[in-house]
């Protein structure tokens, strides 16, 4: 059997605060790769990870990156997580970004949210049951100044003028770029380049595009400029990933 993945669509409730939710699953029977490629999103996931031959359950936090982020396959796994659009993870828990960056974490236990973990441990796959509990955690609204570049970025798959966004910002530049960065664990620049590339892998696993046409469609001077930025996130070639990702059964995928 092969591993797969899929994405689920957040209610209309919380569509600006999520991305989506999403599940992995490698079989019992697994005997391929012993480690996972996920390519960076530019986002915050709350997961829970089960494996039904060990009885392990984990529930933790993966922050944001720029690179892809490799772990263990062992069969039996399964993986639920709830991802958070940039900038709204604050919105819901008190866990600073800068700690999170580049990090898989065990999520904190604290009385604050204590019976949404329980929540997530008794049937992740109850998204609306989730949601629920979610909704009850909400503290505050999105940064607006903050949302507003996030939702510029995320239109324009990484492919607007930062500067742009700075001069139509009510706030200086060096205020937003720390209220963005505070928010989204990324600098305004940074997400733009994951998200560019994300847009660029989504064309070369799910499509029979060439690298020139990609680099042109994803905004990159060129092709040498698309294979340097791709080394940089995957540290393999374009052809190299493809066939691996391409391994994975894929379902709907919206982010």
């Amino acid at each position: 059997m092969q591993l797969s993945y899929q994405e689920f669509l957040p209610s209309t409730a919380l569509s600006k605060y999520l991305a989506g939710h999403w599940k992995f699953v490698v079989p019992l029977d697994w005997n391929g790769s012993p480690e996972h490629l996920a390519p960076p999103d530019g986002c915050v996931s709350l997961f829970l990870y089960k494996n039904a031959h060990t009885q392990v359950r984990f529930i933790g936090l993966v922050g944001p990156r720029l690179s892809l982020f490799q772990t263990s396959l062992l069969p039996g796994s399964v993986y639920w997580g709830i991802r958070f659009l940039p900038g709204t993870f604050s919105c819901f828990f008190e866990q600073p970004l800068d700690t999170l960056r580049d990090q898989v974490l065990p999520a904190p236990a604290g009385d604050h949210f204590s019976a949404f973990l329980e929540a997530l441990n008794a049937d992740f796959e109850d998204i609306q049951g989730l949601e629920n509990n979610l909704l009850q955690l909400k503290r505050k609204a999105p940064d607006e100044e903050v949302a507003k570049v996030v939702q510029e970025i995320l239109a324009s798959e990484g492919q607007c003028k930062i500067a742009d966004l700075v001069q139509q910002a009510f706030v200086s530049e060096r205020q937003l770029q720390k209220r963005f960065r505070k928010e989204v664990g990324l600098s305004m620049k940074e997400l733009a380049r994951v998200l560019r590339m994300r847009a660029a892998l989504a064309q070369l696993v799910l499509s029979e595009h060439k690298h020139l046409d990609i680099s042109f469609n994803s905004g990159y001077y060129d092709q040498a400029h698309f294979l340097h930025e791709f080394q940089a996130f995957s540290r393999q070639k374009p052809d190299q990933l493809k066939q691996y990702l391409r391994k994975i059964q894929h379902g709907n995928i919206h982010w």
